[in-house]
């Protein structure tokens, strides 16, 4: 297999002397870091895709484990995920954070039911095992988090 021939930005050590350029080291050590990733990824087998997004490994998973299952089934899963895909659909997998997840699982609690995030985080947790077992992620970020409980709304008290 062929490799093609990367370079690494190091930082230079300072001389003293004026360089001309207001530059710091910080450029390189981003350069390094962006080439750095995808390299421990290749070595650990994940195929690092940019363009691969949540919207279509939902769509992935739908259409591979989940292909079998009934008709409501499919149809309740969907349902179920369609507004998580809303919020984060066109997010690249390889950039979702942990972060991100809990912040649209917080923001689908507003108007959905404890069952319902809870049932949405537990088939994203699915799916990304899922692009995880195919080697299009490193690691699984919405396990990490745990689903938010929906706080009731503010009424009368119980007799």
């Amino acid at each position: 297999m062929y490799w093609p021939l990367v370079c690494r930005a190091e930082p230079q050590p300072k001389t003293g002397k004026a360089s001309g350029s207001s530059a710091s080291p910080q450029p390189g050590r981003r350069l390094s870091e962006k080439i750095e990733k995808p390299r421990d990824g290749l070595a650990k087998g994940i195929r690092w895709s940019a363009t691969h997004c949540v919207e279509q490994a939902v769509e992935d998973w739908l259409g591979g484990p989940m292909a079998d299952r009934a008709g409501k089934t499919l149809s309740t899963q969907r349902d179920i995920l369609a507004p998580l895909t809303e919020i984060i659909g066109k997010r690249p997998l390889r950039e979702l954070e942990a972060d991100e997840v809990s912040k649209a699982l917080i923001k689908l609690a507003v108007t959905r039911s404890t069952r319902s995030i809870r049932d949405t985080r537990a088939s994203f947790v699915r799916i990304i095992t899922y692009t995880q077992a195919r080697g299009l992620v490193g690691r699984n970020v919405v396990a990490l988090i745990k689903a938010r409980r929906h706080s009731p709304p503010a009424g009368r008290a119980s007799r």
